[in-house]
């Protein structure tokens, strides 16, 4: 609970914010293959480097008095740590905390992003940051260069936003926020629906 700092208009589940002990888990067990391991499968100095930088950043999210930029600036450094390393979106045990961490990072970037800029213009209340933060979701989602776990992470999260959306009851009164409301979790189950498909594709038809 710690990294759920970042302000957004679409209400991550804390659960999501568990991949974090995830990646730890991820990095504890490449660093053992890495030590079991032949020299061809050990870490490269310059996983070790990126990785490190990456780490920082993300523990700077939990203190930092503008954790959002800490995430950005996270997202960035993972993801241009996976191009340093080839192929970054295929999947080895030293890739998969970088992929994770950058999968997971650009999304709350992105929705934190949203939410900052609405609150910002006064014509855009809260109801339509969330319809951006779909919008936004949308892009992240069907982007062509996923790998198999950012699609992961994609439909982890996608799921988790549209069941918070919905598990109150919507209604249908016809008030802007309810339409508005009831926009967003049509959204949301569109971007899950995606998510989940591209998933489906990339563990089973590839």
């Amino acid at each position: 609970s710690a990294f759920t700092t970042v302000r957004t208009a679409l209400a991550i589940p804390t659960w999501c914010f568990n991949i974090w002990g995830l990646i730890v888990v991820t990095q504890a067990a490449s660093v053992v293959k890495s030590v079991a391991a032949d020299d061809a499968n050990e870490l490269s100095q310059t996983q070790i480097t990126m990785t490190t930088v990456a780490n920082f950043l993300a523990a700077r999210i939990v203190t930092s008095a503008n954790p959002l930029r800490e995430t950005a600036l996270t997202a960035i450094a993972s993801g241009y740590a996976l191009r340093k390393c080839g192929d970054g979106q295929a999947f080895t045990m030293h890739k998969a905390p970088l992929q994770l961490m950058a999968s997971f990072t650009t999304i709350v970037a992105v929705l934190g992003t949203c939410s900052t800029f609405a609150s910002r213009v006064s014509f855009i209340n809260e109801q339509a940051a969330s319809v951006l933060e779909v919008l936004s979701y949308y892009v992240i989602a069907t982007r062509k260069d996923s790998g198999t776990v950012t699609k992961a992470v994609d439909a982890g999260v996608a799921g988790g936003l549209f069941y918070t959306l919905i598990k109150g009851g919507l209604s249908f009164s016809m008030n802007a926020a309810s339409v508005v409301k009831g926009l967003t979790a049509v959204g949301a189950a569109v971007v899950t629906f995606e998510a989940v498909n591209r998933l489906r594709k990339a563990v089973f038809d590839e």
